[in-house]
Protein backbone atom coordinates (compact mmCIF):
# COMPACT_ATOMS: atom_id res chain seq x y z
CA UNK A 1 0.00 0.00 0.00
CA UNK A 2 1.37 3.31 -0.51
CA UNK A 3 -0.31 6.30 0.79
CA UNK A 4 1.27 10.32 1.94
CA UNK A 5 3.67 10.31 4.89
CA UNK A 6 1.21 11.71 7.37
CA UNK A 7 -0.89 13.24 5.02
CA UNK A 8 1.87 16.29 4.40
CA UNK A 9 4.89 14.97 3.08
CA UNK A 10 5.23 13.74 -0.38
CA UNK A 11 7.33 10.38 -1.36
CA UNK A 12 10.61 11.85 -2.40
CA UNK A 13 10.39 14.41 0.36
CA UNK A 14 9.90 11.09 3.04
CA UNK A 15 12.77 9.54 1.34
CA UNK A 16 14.93 12.49 2.52
CA UNK A 17 13.39 12.66 5.64
CA UNK A 18 14.50 9.06 6.09
CA UNK A 19 18.32 10.03 5.20
CA UNK A 20 17.94 12.25 8.19
CA UNK A 21 18.26 9.73 10.41
CA UNK A 22 20.78 7.53 8.62
CA UNK A 23 23.17 10.62 9.01
CA UNK A 24 22.80 10.83 12.58
CA UNK A 25 23.02 7.62 13.71
CA UNK A 26 26.00 6.90 12.04
CA UNK A 27 27.33 5.73 14.73
CA UNK A 28 26.00 2.59 14.33
CA UNK A 29 28.11 -0.34 12.99
CA UNK A 30 27.48 -0.70 9.25
CA UNK A 31 26.31 -4.20 9.71
CA UNK A 32 23.59 -3.29 11.91
CA UNK A 33 22.03 -2.46 8.09
CA UNK A 34 22.90 -6.02 6.52
CA UNK A 35 21.42 -9.28 6.71
CA UNK A 36 23.99 -10.09 8.99
CA UNK A 37 24.26 -7.70 11.81
CA UNK A 38 26.74 -8.40 14.84
CA UNK A 39 25.75 -10.92 17.28
CA UNK A 40 24.49 -9.73 20.74
CA UNK A 41 26.71 -9.13 23.61
CA UNK A 42 26.54 -12.82 25.76
CA UNK A 43 24.96 -12.44 29.17
CA UNK A 44 27.19 -13.14 32.03
CA UNK A 45 26.36 -15.71 34.76
CA UNK A 46 28.19 -16.65 38.02
CA UNK A 47 27.17 -19.34 39.16
CA UNK A 48 27.95 -19.53 43.49
CA UNK A 49 27.38 -23.29 44.31
CA UNK A 50 26.42 -24.27 47.74
CA UNK A 51 29.42 -26.77 48.85
CA UNK A 52 28.40 -27.67 52.35
CA UNK A 53 27.76 -31.24 53.62
CA UNK A 54 23.91 -30.82 54.05
CA UNK A 55 24.02 -30.90 49.96
CA UNK A 56 25.04 -34.32 50.41
CA UNK A 57 21.67 -35.33 51.83
CA UNK A 58 19.51 -37.94 50.20
CA UNK A 59 17.25 -36.51 47.80
CA UNK A 60 14.34 -39.04 45.79
CA UNK A 61 13.79 -40.27 43.26
CA UNK A 62 17.17 -40.54 41.55
CA UNK A 63 17.89 -37.53 39.15
CA UNK A 64 17.45 -38.31 35.52
CA UNK A 65 21.15 -38.18 34.48
CA UNK A 66 22.09 -41.91 33.85
CA UNK A 67 24.19 -44.26 32.28
CA UNK A 68 20.46 -45.13 30.08
CA UNK A 69 19.78 -41.72 29.32
CA UNK A 70 23.32 -41.44 27.30
CA UNK A 71 24.86 -39.91 30.56
CA UNK A 72 28.25 -41.20 31.45
CA UNK A 73 27.50 -41.94 34.72
CA UNK A 74 24.70 -42.61 37.11
CA UNK A 75 24.57 -39.52 39.31
CA UNK A 76 23.69 -39.91 43.12
CA UNK A 77 19.86 -39.70 44.69
CA UNK A 78 20.96 -36.71 47.09
CA UNK A 79 21.05 -33.34 46.59
CA UNK A 80 24.87 -32.67 44.95
CA UNK A 81 23.42 -35.43 42.10
CA UNK A 82 20.45 -33.53 42.21
CA UNK A 83 22.27 -30.21 41.81
CA UNK A 84 25.51 -31.11 39.37
CA UNK A 85 22.29 -32.78 37.00
CA UNK A 86 20.55 -30.46 36.17
CA UNK A 87 23.35 -27.87 35.77
CA UNK A 88 25.12 -30.42 33.55
CA UNK A 89 21.89 -29.99 31.52
CA UNK A 90 21.86 -25.88 32.00
CA UNK A 91 25.32 -25.41 30.55
CA UNK A 92 24.54 -27.88 28.04
CA UNK A 93 21.85 -25.86 26.57
CA UNK A 94 22.71 -22.56 27.18
CA UNK A 95 26.38 -22.52 26.41
CA UNK A 96 26.64 -21.03 23.54
CA UNK A 97 23.92 -17.76 24.16
CA UNK A 98 25.52 -16.80 27.48
CA UNK A 99 29.08 -16.90 29.28
CA UNK A 100 29.47 -18.83 32.87
CA UNK A 101 31.62 -19.06 35.37
CA UNK A 102 31.37 -21.17 38.53
CA UNK A 103 32.56 -20.39 41.97
CA UNK A 104 32.00 -22.62 45.21
CA UNK A 105 31.47 -21.84 48.79
CA UNK A 106 32.73 -22.72 50.86
CA UNK A 107 35.86 -22.16 48.72
CA UNK A 108 37.43 -25.63 47.58
CA UNK A 109 40.77 -26.94 45.97
CA UNK A 110 40.64 -30.41 44.48
CA UNK A 111 43.92 -32.27 43.77
CA UNK A 112 45.20 -35.21 41.71
CA UNK A 113 47.61 -36.61 44.68
CA UNK A 114 47.48 -40.77 43.65
CA UNK A 115 46.56 -40.99 39.69
CA UNK A 116 44.20 -44.21 40.95
CA UNK A 117 41.01 -42.33 41.32
CA UNK A 118 37.67 -43.82 41.07
CA UNK A 119 36.21 -43.10 37.37
CA UNK A 120 32.34 -42.79 38.09
CA UNK A 121 32.11 -40.59 41.71
CA UNK A 122 30.87 -41.73 44.84
CA UNK A 123 27.86 -40.95 46.12
CA UNK A 124 30.01 -38.60 49.10
CA UNK A 125 32.76 -36.22 47.45
CA UNK A 126 35.14 -35.02 50.30
CA UNK A 127 38.17 -35.55 51.80
CA UNK A 128 37.81 -39.41 51.38
CA UNK A 129 37.67 -39.60 48.08
CA UNK A 130 40.47 -41.91 46.77
CA UNK A 131 43.46 -40.29 45.07
CA UNK A 132 42.19 -36.80 45.22
CA UNK A 133 42.71 -34.22 48.07
CA UNK A 134 40.21 -31.33 49.02
CA UNK A 135 41.26 -28.61 50.78
CA UNK A 136 38.26 -26.30 51.80
CA UNK A 137 37.93 -22.63 53.22
CA UNK A 138 34.91 -23.23 55.68
CA UNK A 139 33.80 -19.36 57.10
CA UNK A 140 37.39 -18.58 55.19
CA UNK A 141 39.01 -15.61 56.40
CA UNK A 142 37.69 -11.89 57.93
CA UNK A 143 34.48 -11.60 58.81
CA UNK A 144 31.20 -9.23 57.75
CA UNK A 145 32.05 -7.05 55.06
CA UNK A 146 35.88 -8.57 54.90
CA UNK A 147 34.38 -11.88 54.89
CA UNK A 148 36.09 -14.14 51.88
CA UNK A 149 35.13 -17.83 51.39
CA UNK A 150 35.18 -19.06 48.19
CA UNK A 151 37.27 -20.21 45.10
CA UNK A 152 36.81 -20.04 41.81
CA UNK A 153 36.65 -23.15 39.77
CA UNK A 154 36.07 -22.17 36.20
CA UNK A 155 35.90 -18.38 35.26
CA UNK A 156 33.30 -16.59 33.50
CA UNK A 157 35.23 -16.24 29.57
CA UNK A 158 35.39 -12.30 28.40
CA UNK A 159 33.14 -12.52 25.20
CA UNK A 160 35.28 -10.68 23.69
CA UNK A 161 33.58 -9.40 20.05
CA UNK A 162 35.62 -7.13 19.71
CA UNK A 163 38.49 -8.72 18.61
CA UNK A 164 39.30 -11.00 15.33
CA UNK A 165 38.33 -14.81 15.64
CA UNK A 166 41.93 -15.80 16.57
CA UNK A 167 42.25 -13.87 19.68
CA UNK A 168 38.87 -14.10 21.00
CA UNK A 169 38.33 -15.72 24.98
CA UNK A 170 38.35 -19.40 24.45
CA UNK A 171 34.82 -21.59 25.64
CA UNK A 172 34.98 -22.77 29.16
CA UNK A 173 32.03 -25.05 28.56
CA UNK A 174 33.87 -28.24 28.30
CA UNK A 175 35.75 -27.20 31.72
CA UNK A 176 32.38 -26.33 33.16
CA UNK A 177 30.83 -30.11 32.25
CA UNK A 178 34.10 -32.05 33.52
CA UNK A 179 32.81 -30.27 36.78
CA UNK A 180 29.07 -31.69 36.80
CA UNK A 181 29.40 -34.99 34.52
CA UNK A 182 29.70 -37.07 37.97
CA UNK A 183 33.37 -38.67 36.97
CA UNK A 184 36.10 -38.04 39.36
CA UNK A 185 38.91 -40.01 37.52
CA UNK A 186 40.32 -36.83 37.14
CA UNK A 187 39.06 -35.12 40.72
CA UNK A 188 37.30 -32.21 39.17
CA UNK A 189 34.01 -32.42 40.24
CA UNK A 190 32.17 -29.94 42.76
CA UNK A 191 32.44 -31.89 45.67
CA UNK A 192 30.60 -31.52 49.14
CA UNK A 193 32.96 -31.56 52.31
CA UNK A 194 31.90 -28.23 54.32
CA UNK A 195 29.77 -28.12 57.42
CA UNK A 196 29.74 -24.25 56.92
CA UNK A 197 27.35 -22.23 54.62
CA UNK A 198 29.16 -18.63 54.24
CA UNK A 199 26.26 -16.71 51.61
CA UNK A 200 28.30 -13.65 53.01
CA UNK A 201 31.60 -14.49 52.12
CA UNK A 202 30.72 -15.60 48.41
CA UNK A 203 28.32 -13.20 47.55
CA UNK A 204 31.96 -10.95 48.66
CA UNK A 205 34.02 -12.70 46.40
CA UNK A 206 31.73 -12.74 44.15
CA UNK A 207 31.75 -8.79 44.57
CA UNK A 208 35.86 -8.77 44.10
CA UNK A 209 35.84 -10.79 41.04
CA UNK A 210 33.76 -9.21 38.97
CA UNK A 211 34.81 -5.88 39.99
CA UNK A 212 38.07 -6.01 40.28
CA UNK A 213 40.43 -8.95 41.28
CA UNK A 214 39.96 -12.42 43.02
CA UNK A 215 42.46 -13.03 45.19
CA UNK A 216 43.03 -16.08 47.57
CA UNK A 217 46.16 -17.19 48.90
CA UNK A 218 47.72 -20.82 49.78
CA UNK A 219 47.08 -23.33 49.23
CA UNK A 220 44.01 -22.36 46.73
CA UNK A 221 46.78 -19.64 45.11
CA UNK A 222 44.23 -18.39 43.02
CA UNK A 223 43.78 -14.82 41.29
CA UNK A 224 41.25 -13.75 38.70
CA UNK A 225 40.50 -10.39 37.04
CA UNK A 226 37.10 -9.66 36.07
CA UNK A 227 36.04 -10.00 32.76
CA UNK A 228 34.39 -7.20 32.43
CA UNK A 229 36.38 -4.21 30.60
CA UNK A 230 35.48 -0.23 29.79
CA UNK A 231 32.96 1.25 27.46
CA UNK A 232 35.17 2.34 25.00
CA UNK A 233 35.44 -1.21 23.35
CA UNK A 234 32.40 -3.03 25.71
CA UNK A 235 28.89 -2.68 25.74
CA UNK A 236 27.21 -1.42 28.83
CA UNK A 237 24.04 -3.19 28.07
CA UNK A 238 25.67 -6.36 28.99
CA UNK A 239 23.86 -8.26 31.44
CA UNK A 240 26.07 -9.25 34.49
CA UNK A 241 23.92 -12.02 37.00
CA UNK A 242 24.84 -13.92 39.87
CA UNK A 243 23.13 -17.37 40.51
CA UNK A 244 23.67 -18.23 44.21
CA UNK A 245 22.22 -21.99 44.94
CA UNK A 246 21.65 -22.90 48.71
CA UNK A 247 20.37 -25.71 50.28
CA UNK A 248 20.38 -23.71 53.52
CA UNK A 249 21.06 -20.42 55.70
CA UNK A 250 24.12 -18.31 55.96
CA UNK A 251 25.97 -20.13 59.04
CA UNK A 252 28.82 -17.77 59.63
CA UNK A 253 27.20 -14.29 59.01
CA UNK A 254 23.83 -13.86 60.70
CA UNK A 255 22.82 -10.53 59.71
CA UNK A 256 19.48 -9.51 57.61
CA UNK A 257 20.30 -6.05 57.98
CA UNK A 258 19.96 -4.53 54.44
CA UNK A 259 23.80 -2.21 55.67
CA UNK A 260 24.87 -4.83 57.76
CA UNK A 261 27.91 -7.23 57.17
CA UNK A 262 25.30 -10.44 55.93
CA UNK A 263 24.66 -11.43 52.48
CA UNK A 264 21.93 -9.12 52.13
CA UNK A 265 24.06 -6.52 51.98
CA UNK A 266 26.36 -8.18 50.21
CA UNK A 267 23.76 -8.67 47.68
CA UNK A 268 22.62 -4.82 47.75
CA UNK A 269 26.46 -3.62 47.05
CA UNK A 270 26.48 -6.14 43.95
CA UNK A 271 22.95 -4.44 42.83
CA UNK A 272 24.03 -0.93 43.28
CA UNK A 273 27.02 -1.71 41.12
CA UNK A 274 30.73 -1.02 40.57
CA UNK A 275 32.79 0.92 38.08
CA UNK A 276 35.12 -0.87 35.33
CA UNK A 277 36.57 1.39 33.08
CA UNK A 278 34.17 4.03 32.96
CA UNK A 279 30.86 1.55 32.92
CA UNK A 280 28.55 0.87 35.71
CA UNK A 281 28.04 -2.51 36.18
CA UNK A 282 25.00 -3.63 38.48
CA UNK A 283 24.78 -7.13 39.13
CA UNK A 284 21.25 -9.00 39.84
CA UNK A 285 21.94 -12.05 42.36
CA UNK A 286 19.35 -14.58 41.46
CA UNK A 287 18.73 -16.74 44.81
CA UNK A 288 17.77 -20.81 44.33
CA UNK A 289 16.58 -22.41 47.62
CA UNK A 290 17.54 -25.96 46.71
CA UNK A 291 15.23 -29.21 48.44
CA UNK A 292 13.00 -27.18 49.74
CA UNK A 293 10.19 -25.05 48.32
CA UNK A 294 10.03 -22.84 51.45
CA UNK A 295 12.25 -19.75 51.50
CA UNK A 296 14.31 -18.89 54.72
CA UNK A 297 14.07 -14.90 55.64
CA UNK A 298 17.64 -14.40 54.88
CA UNK A 299 17.59 -15.91 51.17
CA UNK A 300 14.42 -14.21 50.54
CA UNK A 301 15.64 -11.01 51.36
CA UNK A 302 19.25 -11.86 49.56
CA UNK A 303 16.94 -11.96 46.86
CA UNK A 304 15.09 -9.08 47.11
CA UNK A 305 17.89 -6.84 47.84
CA UNK A 306 19.33 -8.03 44.65
CA UNK A 307 16.67 -6.76 42.33
CA UNK A 308 14.89 -10.35 42.00
CA UNK A 309 12.72 -12.81 43.72
CA UNK A 310 13.94 -16.19 45.63
CA UNK A 311 12.54 -19.34 44.25
CA UNK A 312 12.81 -22.99 45.38
CA UNK A 313 13.42 -26.13 43.63
CA UNK A 314 12.89 -29.43 45.52
CA UNK A 315 14.58 -31.53 43.04
CA UNK A 316 16.48 -31.09 39.47
CA UNK A 317 13.83 -30.64 37.54
CA UNK A 318 12.39 -28.18 39.57
CA UNK A 319 15.84 -26.75 39.30
CA UNK A 320 16.70 -27.13 35.75
CA UNK A 321 13.26 -25.02 35.48
CA UNK A 322 14.62 -22.13 37.54
CA UNK A 323 17.60 -22.04 35.90
CA UNK A 324 16.15 -21.93 32.12
CA UNK A 325 13.57 -18.91 33.80
CA UNK A 326 16.54 -17.06 35.41
CA UNK A 327 18.95 -17.44 32.02
CA UNK A 328 16.41 -16.87 29.32
CA UNK A 329 15.20 -13.43 31.33
CA UNK A 330 18.31 -11.92 30.08
CA UNK A 331 18.26 -13.64 26.93
CA UNK A 332 16.16 -10.43 24.97
CA UNK A 333 14.98 -10.64 21.22
CA UNK A 334 14.99 -7.41 19.30
CA UNK A 335 11.74 -5.85 18.77
CA UNK A 336 10.88 -2.43 17.02
CA UNK A 337 10.68 -0.15 19.76
CA UNK A 338 13.85 2.76 18.92
CA UNK A 339 15.99 0.50 21.76
CA UNK A 340 18.68 -2.04 21.72
CA UNK A 341 17.02 -4.91 23.13
CA UNK A 342 19.55 -7.25 22.13
CA UNK A 343 22.93 -5.66 22.80
CA UNK A 344 24.96 -6.11 19.77
CA UNK A 345 25.07 -2.55 19.04
CA UNK A 346 22.15 -1.77 16.60
CA UNK A 347 18.66 -0.58 16.81
CA UNK A 348 16.06 -2.56 15.94
CA UNK A 349 18.00 -4.09 13.20
CA UNK A 350 15.75 -6.89 10.72
CA UNK A 351 12.89 -4.33 11.01
CA UNK A 352 11.16 -1.54 8.68
CA UNK A 353 10.13 1.80 10.84
CA UNK A 354 6.69 3.10 9.22
CA UNK A 355 6.56 6.68 10.53
CA UNK A 356 2.90 7.26 9.69
CA UNK A 357 1.88 5.38 12.64
CA UNK A 358 0.61 6.92 15.44
CA UNK A 359 3.10 9.75 15.10
CA UNK A 360 2.30 13.35 15.45
CA UNK A 361 2.10 14.87 11.62
CA UNK A 362 5.35 16.94 11.02
CA UNK A 363 6.06 18.55 8.14
CA UNK A 364 10.16 18.38 6.88
CA UNK A 365 10.49 21.56 7.95
CA UNK A 366 8.44 21.64 11.57
CA UNK A 367 10.95 18.30 12.34
CA UNK A 368 13.73 19.73 11.50
CA UNK A 369 13.09 22.97 13.89
CA UNK A 370 12.79 21.09 16.33
CA UNK A 371 15.48 20.95 19.05
CA UNK A 372 17.60 18.22 18.70
CA UNK A 373 16.56 16.42 21.78
CA UNK A 374 12.97 16.00 20.51
CA UNK A 375 13.97 14.83 17.23
CA UNK A 376 15.46 11.95 18.89
CA UNK A 377 12.07 10.99 21.21
CA UNK A 378 10.57 7.45 19.52
CA UNK A 379 6.98 9.17 20.24
CA UNK A 380 8.11 11.36 16.84
CA UNK A 381 7.42 11.31 13.37
CA UNK A 382 10.59 9.26 11.79
CA UNK A 383 12.88 9.65 15.05
CA UNK A 384 16.63 9.85 14.79
CA UNK A 385 16.88 6.49 16.97
CA UNK A 386 15.32 5.13 13.87
CA UNK A 387 18.08 5.07 11.10
CA UNK A 388 16.34 2.42 9.02
CA UNK A 389 13.19 4.62 8.53
CA UNK A 390 11.17 3.04 5.53
CA UNK A 391 7.92 4.72 4.35
CA UNK A 392 4.93 2.93 2.75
Amino acid sequence: MRSRILGLVSLPLALALAGVGSEVNAAEPAECASPNPPPPAKPYFLFLFDTSGSMEDAMTPAPSCTVAKGYAADYPSNKAGHARCAMYNTINAFGGLVNFGLMAFPGVLLTDTAGANPNVCPNTIDGALTGCTINQRGCGAGTGTTRSAATILSPIPRDNYWDPPGAQTPSNIQTLLGLTNNLCNDCQEIPTSGSATPINGGLRDAFRYLSGTFTVGSPYNQNFSTPLVGGSVERPCRSVNVILLTDGGETCDQDNDINGGGPVNAAKQLLDGFNVGGVTWKVKTNVIQFGSDSINTTNSLTAQAGGTVAVGARNEAELSQALADIITGAIQPEVCDNVDNNCNGCTDEGFQHYCNRGKTSRTLAQLLALPAAQQSNPGLCCSTASPRGSFS
